[in-house]
């Protein structure tokens, strides 16, 4: 599956105004735009920039984003946009576990978290990706 299709596939699109986990009034996509064209555009511009961050932020990460596994490349993008630039980074165990290519640890990481309390099947999710890079 393409990460575009997966995070429509995760976000869902709303038409309708609803309250995220942090609190704020969304639309699309995660985003404030109303219409589903309008949305679909956000998050291809959204998702690109994302990953051009992660492919140069070496000072960041303690390992090559362009080098791992595309599972793993994909969940990175996938928690990038779900918990944005600085929630995806304070995973430092699983990035750690990452970097030493032990993806079965990496996994564990992921679900030991907060976000796997809040969002139990997304993070299920993410976590098979890991393991099974």
């Amino acid at each position: 599956m393409s990460i575009i299709k997966r995070i429509i596939s995760e976000e869902g699109f709303r038409e309708k105004g609803y309250v995220c986990p942090q609190g704020k009034i969304t639309w699309g996509y995660g985003f404030t735009s109303i219409d589903e064209p309008t949305a679909r555009k956000q998050l291809g511009s959204k998702l690109r920039k994302e990953i051009s961050w992660l492919c140069y932020c070496k000072n960041r990460l303690p390992y090559s984003y362009k080098r791992q596994p595309y599972n793993v490349r994909e969940v990175l993008v996938d928690m990038t946009y779900n918990l944005g630039r600085n929630g995806m980074l304070n995973f430092k165990k699983m990035h750690q576990a990452i970097k030493d290519c032990d993806y079965e640890l990496a996994s564990k990481e992921l679900l030991d978290s907060k976000y796997a309390k809040q969002l139990p099947a997304r993070s299920k999710r993410n976590s098979v990706l890991l393991r099974n890079k």
